[in-house]
């Protein structure tokens, strides 16, 4: 589900004359309205993305990065059997650190090294998705999380809900102004802000 909201601000109302808005106090001019509109466009996501990581440990960071790296090949020719494209799979974390020990009363002593190496896939043909999930986890993935669902042509959405915010915004504010006996004659300002709320997928 896509929601975009436009807020807007709008109407210096003659006859007076049109003043600026002063962006030292941030305050509308006088003899305006103000109102906001929002406008909701629904489409339904035709992508997903997710993150498959792999975490190892070692006893050197030399023996930690290969055996992470074996993992991850596993898991990203595993997905690759999918049809998922070289394209579609992206880094998107590689750290490496020290893990200690904290015996009682003594320094922290160093116990091995852990690698973490993270992909983002992208899903094109949701269908594949519980497959990209099963079997890059059976290929070695030992976490998975981020999972979202985009939409490819998201401008188009927001260009539409855009629309219907300011024709929102307008219809308040010619409603305001001929209860009021008053015309408007110009917009003092406008500003906007869209967001995208979260969807739930059914849960079984």
């Amino acid at each position: 589900v896509g929601l975009v909201a436009g807020p807007v601000l709008a109407g210096a109302i003659a006859p007076q004359r049109y003043q600026p808005v002063n962006r030292a106090t941030d305050q509308p001019p006088e003899h305006t309205i103000s109102v906001a509109g929002s406008g909701k466009v629904v489409v339904v996501p035709d992508l997903a993305t997710v993150r498959l990581g792999v975490i190892v440990e070692r006893d050197t960071a030399k023996a930690a990065r290969a055996a992470a790296a074996e993992s991850m090949t596993r898991v990203v020719a595993a997905i690759k059997k999918l049809g998922i494209v070289d394209k579609d799979i992206a880094t998107a974390n590689v750290s490496l650190g020290p893990v200690y020990n904290y015996p009682n009363n003594q320094a922290p002593k160093i116990r091995g090294y852990q690698l973490q190496n993270m992909v983002t896939v992208t899903v094109r043909d949701l269908d594949k998705l519980s497959d990209v999930l099963d079997d890059g986890v059976a290929a070695g993935a030992t976490s998975v999380d981020g999972l979202s669902f985009p939409v490819a042509h998201r401008a188009a959405s927001e260009a539409k809900a855009r629309e219907a915010a300011v024709a929102d915004a307008k219809a308040k504010a010619e409603t305001l102004a001929g209860g009021l006996g008053v015309r408007i004659s110009g917009v003092a300002n406008v500003s906007e802000s869209a967001s995208t709320p979260i969807w739930y997928e059914n849960m079984a």
